[in-house]
């Protein structure tokens, strides 16, 4: 004869792993069936339409004082001004926090 307790405990686990399942079918069928939102007037999803203004970022960066890079990611696409740039200082600053931690 199986205790109580622990069909009591199969019983929870049973339910917890029903709604598990019976979530993620719901998420993917959600996921299969979405429908892309269009901006009214131009019939197209908001990434088609925007992009950043690298131009005005780029000006904006020559009239300003130090080493200047950046990087925007879209789900369409990569802009960036050297964004290859590698910033020494980020060694620096996790050797700071090492000693800063081990102290």
């Amino acid at each position: 004869m199986v205790p109580w307790n622990r069909f009591a405990s199969w019983l929870i686990l049973a339910a917890c792993l029903g709604s598990i399942w019976s979530a993620g079918s719901t998420v993917a069928d959600a996921q299969g069936s979405a429908r892309t939102c269009l901006v009214p007037g131009f019939g197209k999803p908001l990434q088609r339409l925007w992009h950043p203004d690298m131009g005005a970022a780029i000006g904006y960066s020559r009239h300003r004082m130090g080493d200047i890079a950046f990087a925007v990611r879209t789900q369409r696409g990569f802009y960036g001004y050297r964004a290859d740039h590698v910033e020494w200082s980020a060694s620096v600053v996790k050797a700071m926090l090492l000693v800063a931690y081990l102290d």
